[in-house]
């Protein structure tokens, strides 16, 4: 069954869902020091996204004036909308390390993005993306 990734509360529930995939197999994924404290963050991430999703700026950016320059209305959210969910589609069916990885990094480009446009959404889970990439990279892909 494929995910359609139609709407920015539909986007923040997947994001939700990548943070509690990501606590289930941490083991495979993470350096034992790293993950020391890591479900409780993602746990923490996991269940903001899912009550900011609640948003009226998130349920509506057309009607959100913040919304327009940060690029999370009409033919450009559409677009964001439908890169994320392309690369959240060959993650899951090909389950490999940098397709997981392409899909945080164009996740957290969208988060940073809402963090910009809305008053109290924050950065957490941009800020936690880049963590976890960075982990990841070095682990699996040797880089820095």
């Amino acid at each position: 069954m494929s995910t359609e990734i139609r709407s920015l509360p539909d986007f923040l529930r997947e994001m939700a869902d990548i943070f509690e995939m990501l606590d289930r197999c941490q083991e495979v994924l993470f350096r034992a020091s790293f993950r020391r404290n890591l479900s409780p963050a993602l746990e923490d991430a996991a269940n903001r996204l899912r009550q900011l999703s609640e948003l009226p700026q998130i349920r509506f950016p057309d009607d959100s004036e913040s919304m327009y320059p940060a690029g999370l209305q009409g033919n450009h959210l559409t677009l964001k909308l439908s890169s994320f969910e392309s690369s959240l589609h060959s993650f899951r069916d090909t389950a490999r390390e940098d397709k997981l990885e392409d899909t945080l990094d164009k996740g957290g480009t969208i988060l940073g993005s809402l963090a910009g446009a809305i008053p109290g959404f924050g950065s957490f889970a941009q800020e936690l993306i880049d963590f976890l990439l960075k982990e990841l990279r070095k682990r699996l892909f040797g880089r820095r």
